[in-house]
Parts: C-alpha cells; sequence; structure tokens
C-alpha cells in the first residue's frame, strides 16, 4: 500500500501535469519547462538499461577471437 507522502506526491505531480496541458492549450506551441520528476511521472523516461540477467548473458566468456 502507498504512504499518505507517495499518495501526495502522486496527487500533486497529476494536478502539474494537468495544468501543465492547459497552459499548453491555450499557448500552443509555447516552450515550457518540464520538471524532471514531472517529466517521469508523465512517462517521458523509458528505462533502456540492462536487467542483471541480460548484462551476465552479454559478458565476455573468456575466450578471444583471432589470436
Amino acid at each position: 500500500m502507498a504512504t499518505t507522502a507517495n499518495k501526495e506526491q502522486r496527487e500533486f505531480l497529476d494536478q502539474a501535469g494537468r495544468q501543465m496541458f492547459r497552459d499548453l492549450t491555450d499557448n500552443p506551441g509555447a516552450a515550457i519547462e518540464v520538471d524532471p520528476d514531472l517529466a517521469e511521472h508523465m512517462g517521458a523516461f523509458e528505462e533502456k538499461a540492462l536487467t542483471p540477467e541480460e548484462a551476465e548473458d552479454s559478458s565476455f566468456d573468456g575466450e578471444v577471437v583471432g589470436e
């Protein structure tokens, strides 16, 4: 279960996102700076890091090629 602080933070970010949408609707094409936390909350960042399993699968196996 989410803590109250997390719920409050999500509610704040939801409200900030709605306000940003209103600002963009009122001013199409405007450049609006977005806080990184808000951008992440809105899904702007895609995780591209390897999982530990992927990292192990791609690790060096000790075989030297070409020598």
